[in-house]
Parts: C-alpha cells; sequence; structure tokens
C-alpha cells in the first residue's frame, strides 16, 4: 500500500512536514510499525473500532513532490479490507485532507505490541488490551479519531493512495503499474 503522510500541525506547511518525516526515518535505522485506524462495522454491529496490525514492512518511497511512504500487510486481513473500504473515499479524504490511518513507528520497549498487533488468532482486539492488567498500553486519537500508540518514536497520520493487493496476483505485476 502507498500511503500519503499527513503531519497535523497549525501551519501544516509541506516543508515542515517533509522535514518531520525525514528526522523520524532519519533515527530509525529499520523501524517497526503498527498501523492504526478504524476497523469498519460488520453487519451483526454497527459500531466501528479501533484495529491495528503490525507491518511486515514499512519504507519511505519520496518526500517530494509529496511525502509518500509504503507498507506491506498480510492479504487478505482485517486491516487490509477495512483500509480498503476507504478506497471509494480517497478523492474525498484527499480534498478534506483528512487521515484514515496512523503508522505508529514504535521503540524498542514496545516490542510487546507489535507481538499483540501482529498475532490476530491470539489478540482478536488488540485495543481491548490497553485497560488489561495484563499487557497495558496507552494511547490517544488524532484529531480525526484515530489511535496514536502512546510512547512510539513517531506516529503518521496517512491517507491511502492505493489499494492492497496479493502478491500471488502475477496478472497484476503483467498489466504494469495500472491501478496499483
Amino acid at each position: 500500500m502507498v500511503t500519503s503522510p499527513r503531519f497535523r500541525s497549525d501551519d501544516d506547511h509541506p516543508d515542515k512536514t517533509r522535514e518531520s518525516l525525514r528526522a523520524l526515518l532519519r533515527e530509525t535505522a529499520q523501524p517497526v510499525a503498527v498501523v492504526t485506524s478504524l476497523l469498519h462495522a460488520e453487519s451483526s454491529s454497527r459500531e466501528s473500532t479501533f484495529h491495528g496490525a503490525t507491518l511486515s514492512s514499512f519504507t519511505s518511497i519520496a518526500l517530494d513532490p509529496h511525502p509518500l511512504i509504503a507498507f506491506s500487510l498480510r492479504v487478505p486481513s482485517r486491516m487490509a479490507t477495512s483500509l480498503n473500504a476507504h478506497d471509494n473515499l480517497t478523492s474525498q479524504l484527499r480534498s478534506k485532507k483528512s487521515s484514515h490511518m496512523v503508522i505508529n513507528i514504535l521503540s524498542a520497549s514496545q516490542s510487546h505490541l507489535a507481538h499483540i498487533f501482529s498475532r490476530p488468532d491470539l489478540h482478536p482486539h488488540p485495543f481491548s488490551y490497553a485497560e488489561s492488567t495484563e499487557i497495558p498500553f496507552r494511547w490517544t486519537t488524532t484529531k480525526e479519531g484515530l489511535p496514536i500508540l502512546s510512547n512510539s518514536l513517531g506516529a503518521i497520520s496517512c491517507t491511502l493512495l492505493g489499494h492492497s493487493w496479493p502478491l500471488s496476483d502475477l496478472r497484476r505485476l503483467e498489466q504494469g503499474s495500472a491501478g496499483i
């Protein structure tokens, strides 16, 4: 998935965004990251909930003309499905300068979070551990109401620019980059 980071500040200048992203990534050799977002309501429940997934890769692609990052996660997965649900809203999100996911760069002391968010079979509702006495962690929210994991090295609010697709779909590779 390719995303466009958004750093929220009062002035929100592109140069400040680029420098903030550059400074964050300069301090992390090979980041371990968790993407957090809203998991859209299933038919049985009308309420969206917070969800997160440990990323299997994360990298900065470009700073100019726009900051771009890319990451990989398992497809199919609840997170991929949820992020792809925003595909129809991408142009609206960009015009409103609104984000719909946060990439949290974890610190060395947060390895337990990488584990919690990487095992949906063991931890199907990772944010339920935030109040647990077993494995507690704290989080706050962005202006858009998206979760940010506290004590992370950095958190990048992003808008999805392309949807996910399984690597096993070789026909997509043969067609080139159209639609990616």
